[in-house]
């Protein structure tokens, strides 16, 4: 598989996740229900994304990447 199939894939379940994320939510009336920063599906590329860093440390990177 080449990577760019690979990674298509990886973004279209992780749009089919974030669409029945109140199934992945401890309150889904709360959970996500307002248009954040940061929302569903930008917290899973995040995760997936991440580093060996600290969370601190690469929310600061995900902030400086996105400015």
């Amino acid at each position: 598989m080449k990577p760019k199939h690979i990674k298509g894939f990886l973004l279209s379940e992780i749009r089919s996740v974030a669409a029945k994320s109140e199934e992945f939510c401890y309150d889904p009336q709360r959970d996500f229900s307002c248009k954040r920063k940061l929302s569903f599906e930008a917290m899973l590329k995040t995760i997936i994304g991440m580093g060996s860093k600290s969370l601190a440390n690469e929310m600061r990177l995900r902030a400086a990447y996105k400015a």
